[in-house]
């Protein structure tokens, strides 16, 4: 006896720990009220419309939470059409149980509308429509007591002669259908409930009752594989796909972009496609991802014929599973459609890049084109100004885009239109660099003037990172001695520097210029004198202006009474003059720009200004 108990303590715990087979899992809903625990791309959602909301998830489920409905709510599905033909074997497992008899002539636990269902009727049934009418198989289970689970299994294998099966508890019952073949494909999935002709809920199919783990495979599953999936505990996750679209499509190549979440494990994709939605012959493969974040991918079709309409599913699997799309189409260009066969990228700064490209016109014609971009390969919504030209050869062009935000991923493609067709390019990426951090010299003082030595002190922004400053001074601004002076490693510092060996009662011009691998800044420039060895100090006029680099207002404070302020472009030209201190400089386009200060008593001082 204690053997017999050892063998059955292993055959349980065996089963307990059983893992779903994941062959030919369309959809797995585990109904736990999250999306994790459901199919994404064969979901079952709430009725639309004024019909009642959808059913609740409670925690008494099966394993976790599970859905309850209460006689007038359903789940509805309208995708899974696309995976099931009338050919297609189907096997829909889950566990139920009924909390009470809803005394109606139906309680449909699942309906695929007009096909296929499980229901009570006297007893539950499954039953097909079939090219010979209604086959169904019966059971003996009536409504049952309350908080009673059962595993129901319902599998439809056309090419058996004797096609529906009822499985109760991983047990199939003895009662055989007769021979048929579903009629047609279902328009809709239904749980907890069923339509009317209308398309609407039923008044008399409600069912009243709790529904978890449910398991929809387009196969047949095996005695054994029926087991392992009434007692699985693990959660089915394989990855998700959405944002399915193609793209780029030419007369002989088109992409499909799409998104795969690999639900913390490794993922591979892949497209299959060909000119029958039937035959999806072609293969073209993604790249591997991971991890539980949503990944864009993009894969070229090529080798296509001109004006065909092609069909393409995409599946993801991991693990766990693989989930496959719905099919979907394009249909390629005319042979004389232009063609953008070459695109690349240069002059990638913090907010702007340069997209170039090569266009095929195919015939002498007018092409416009433009170049289409944003963040994500599905949303290039975005555009720059269209483009004309009238050709008969291939040419190469390019197309700048300002206004880009910094260190961002973007996605762009061109598109190329004539009188004969629109042709688009891959889409290609690039990511905008880090916005340079700007270097503010100030306040620049010199002090402690002797008749050999001054001091001067400057003040370095935070943020700029390594920073190397160099002095530059002399008798005048083109005569400048430069030394290297103490800089900053990204952090906001004063620092102070003295001259030495200078000429008494001499007139200096001294400046700073600070780098920092991306951007430069430069201080005013300063005068002093130096003393004479009778004498000891003099000073004159002495300049300072804030901000610079400057985008709308500058402030100029002096030593002295200024009496005129003029500012010339590099060309010398005069640009703007003023006689306050405060001067409005916006209309001025960006570049550099001298400042030239003159005091009462026509004493003069040159210095640069940063317009942004």
């Amino acid at each position: 006896m204690k053997k017999t108990l050892l063998s059955l303590s292993f055959f349980a715990s065996s089963l307990l720990f059983a893992q779903a087979p994941t062959n030919g899992l369309v959809g797995y809903y585990g109904f736990e009220g999250n999306g994790n625990s459901h199919n994404q791309q064969h979901n079952f959602t709430p009725p639309s419309g004024t019909e009642t909301p959808s059913a609740t998830y409670e925690n008494s489920g099966k394993i976790g939470k599970g859905v309850l409905f209460s006689g007038d709510q359903a789940l509805i599905n309208t995708t899974l059409n696309d995976v099931f033909g009338t050919n297609t074997p189907i096997t829909i497992s889950y566990w139920y149980k009924d909390t009470q008899n809803t005394q109606n002539t139906y309680g449909t636990q699942v309906e695929l509308f007009g096909s296929f269902l499980c229901r009570y009727q006297g007893a539950l049934k499954a039953e097909i429509n079939t090219t010979g009418g209604y086959i169904n198989v019966d059971s003996q289970y009536t409504y049952p007591e309350p908080a009673t689970w059962r595993h129901v299994t319902i599998t439809y294998d056309p090419a058996n002669n004797i096609p529906l099966a009822l499985w109760i508890n991983a047990n199939r019952l003895p009662i055989q259908a007769s021979a048929g073949r579903m009629l047609k494909p279902f328009i809709k999935a239904v749980i907890g409930n069923g339509l009317a002709s209308s398309g609407n809920l039923h008044a008399q199919k409600g069912y009243i009752g709790m529904i978890d783990e449910m398991f929809i495979y387009n196969r047949v599953l095996s005695a054994s594989e029926i087991e392992s999936v009434m007692f699985n505990t693990q959660a089915i996750t394989p990855p998700l796909l959405s944002a399915i679209s193609s793209v780029n499509i030419n007369n002989t190549r088109a992409g499909v972009t799409y998104t795969v979440n690999a639900q913390n494990e490794t993922a591979t994709s892949e497209v299959r496609y060909g000119t029958s939605p039937t035959a999806l012959t072609g293969i073209v493969l993604g790249e591997p991802t991971n991890g539980n974040i949503d990944t864009p991918q993009t894969v070229t079709i090529t080798g296509l014929t001109a004006n065909t309409t092609y069909y393409y599913t995409v599946s993801a699997t991991n693990a766990s599973g693989t989930t496959t799309s719905s099919v979907g189409s394009f249909t390629t260009t005319n042979s004389s459609a232009p063609e953008v066969p070459i695109t690349y990228v240069n002059g990638i700064t913090f907010g702007s890049a340069t997209i170039n490209y090569f266009i095929s016109p195919n015939t002498n014609t007018t092409v416009s084109y433009y170049v289409e971009y944003g963040t994500a390969p599905d949303q290039l919504t975005q555009r720059t100004d269209v483009a004309e030209i009238t050709v008969s050869q291939q040419f190469t062009t390019g197309t700048s885009i300002y206004g880009l935000t910094e260190q961002t991923l973007y996605y762009y493609r061109v598109v190329a239109s004539s009188v004969n067709g629109t042709g688009y390019s891959d889409i290609g990426t690039f990511t905008t660099t880090a916005a340079p951090v700007y270097i503010y010299i100030d306040p620049v003082t010199v002090s402690d003037i002797t008749d050999t030595t001054a001091t001067v002190t400057y003040s370095l922004n935070q943020g700029i990172g390594e920073t190397s400053v160099i002095l530059s001074y002399g008798t005048n601004e083109n005569d400048q001695t430069e030394v290297n002076v103490p800089g900053s490693n990204g952090n906001a510092v004063t620092n102070t520097y003295t001259i030495t060996n200078l000429q008494p009662g001499t007139d200096y011009y001294c400046s700073l210029r600070a780098t920092n691998g991306q951007m430069i800044g430069y201080s005013l420039y300063s005068y002093f004198t130096t003393g004479t060895l009778s004498n000891g100090i003099v000073n004159k006029l002495m300049v300072q202006l804030l901000p610079n680099p400057a985008t709308d207002v500058i402030k100029i404070t002096a030593n002295q009474l200024i009496k005129e302020i003029k500012i010339y472009n590099l060309q010398g030209q005069q640009v703007l003059a003023a006689s306050e201190s405060t001067i409005n400089v916006s209309a001025l386009q960006s570049g550099a720009y001298i400042v030239k200060v003159t005091d009462a008593t026509n004493n003069t001082l040159q210095t640069k200004l940063i317009k942004k």
